[in-house]
């Protein structure tokens, strides 16, 4: 949903609730309160105090696990806060509201199996009304973890209306956790809903989606691309994703790692643009040499390499001159490999790669076989078990 459209909705909600308190009596103590800890009609009888301290404690548990929750102390969950009422400010103290509310939610996703998470949700419930004015992105933050009974209470607490979440009336019917076919599907039917799910899955700021998220996001993708005709559509609705995890430095080996796996799989099945080519091609390559360049892991720098052939080959990727695939891996590979410098474990594995055999061939020309066949450290994996149980590209 569109920030403007967003807010809109939110004004216009918040005009009805004042035009109600103004033409009608003092408002009395409501039999029953929206709650993710209480039953409806207990949570009616306890006050807003003792949910903040409930809260409060659950965010000092989750300060323990992640340092940035603390900002939040001074902000959503002050003691301040309690004199607040959202639907009787101004528009600007609302964004204000909005943006805190969207940062801590997108936080708070890589934690919500903790009770604590869940205890801090209940303030938000209560104080700020995120059921009401921030029913997508509390939504988006669950969604991950749609098979547990948290995401039934949530989806439970919320008037989807005629949102693309409606989908989701069938569990509040039956309180039954959605299996993740349920929303794979419904992806195909609205491509909107898989938009959002990649967007919520991409980094905000300084914000980076936690490897629950991730890897939600990456199934759910790999999924629909396997069953639908890939078009321009699809495409479009995922390249965000893709470009913010194929980034060079990008953190999250885990955003990477999926976004590698989704365009793997969209050059095997459709043949995307040049331009789209080329822009992938060149992500995946800056990754491949970042990863030689810094990584320790030889089985994480593998398998962006392993991805680069698997793209470029899959891809039918062609230059200006018309080259052919191994033409232009050639190329790239002799970009990246740079023996001058002396030989290291990472550059025995770009050789080895490498579609040349005679380049191979002059790498291991210089090598002592009986040291390289010792494992170097323990747990590390011997170079020649990692590449020769593959066939080369020659």
């Amino acid at each position: 949903m569109a920030a403007g459209a967003s807010i809109s909705a939110q004004l216009h909600a918040l005009k009805s609730l004042s035009n109600v308190h103004a033409d009608s009596e003092p408002l009395k103590k409501p039999f029953t309160r929206p709650s993710l800890i209480f039953d409806p009609k207990a949570a009616a009888d306890i006050d807003l105090d003792t949910i903040l301290n409930i809260s409060l404690s659950g965010l000092e548990v989750l300060i323990e696990k992640e340092e940035r929750f603390r900002n939040y102390s001074n902000d959503l969950f002050s003691y301040k806060s309690k004199e607040l009422d959202r639907e009787l400010v101004g528009i600007e103290d609302n964004v204000g509201i909005n943006a805190s509310i969207s940062s801590y939610l997108r936080l708070l996703s890589g934690y919500l199996e903790l009770s604590s998470a869940v205890n801090t949700l209940e303030y938000l419930i209560r104080r700020y009304k995120v059921h009401v004015y921030n029913a997508e992105e509390l939504i988006l933050c669950a969604l991950p973890y749609h098979e547990t009974h948290v995401f039934v209470q949530i989806v439970q607490l919320i008037n989807t209306g005629n949102s693309r979440w409606k989908f989701l009336d069938g569990v509040k019917a039956s309180g039954a956790p959605p299996p993740r076919h349920v929303i794979v599907q419904q992806c195909i039917r609205d491509m909107g809903v898989l938009e959002a799910i990649c967007n919520y899955a991409a980094p905000v700021k300084k914000i980076h989606p936690s490897k629950v998220v991730t890897g939600f996001c990456t199934a759910v993708v790999f999924e629909v691309l396997r069953l639908v005709t890939i078009d321009s559509d699809v495409v479009k609705r995922i390249l965000p994703y893709l470009n913010s995890g194929l980034q060079l430095g990008a953190k999250g080996s885990d955003q990477k790692a999926g976004a590698l796996i989704i365009v793997t799989l969209l050059a095997q099945k459709v043949a995307l643009a040049p331009n789209v080519v080329k822009s992938l091609t060149r992500s995946i390559a800056d990754i491949v040499r970042a990863d030689a360049n810094e990584s320790a892991d030889l089985q994480c720098v593998r398998m962006s390499f392993m991805s680069l052939i698997n793209f470029i080959q899959d891809a039918k990727m062609k230059s200006k001159k018309d080259s052919s695939s191994y033409d232009v891996l050639c190329k790239i590979f002799n970009g990246i490999l740079d023996l001058s410098n002396g030989i290291s474990d990472l550059k025995i594995l770009f050789a080895l790669e490498h579609p040349e055999v005679e380049v191979r061939r002059s790498v291991f020309s210089c090598l002592d076989v009986d040291g390289i066949m010792t494992e170097k450290a323990a747990g590390s994996k011997v170079v020649p078990d990692l590449f020769f149980s593959d066939c080369r590209l020659t």
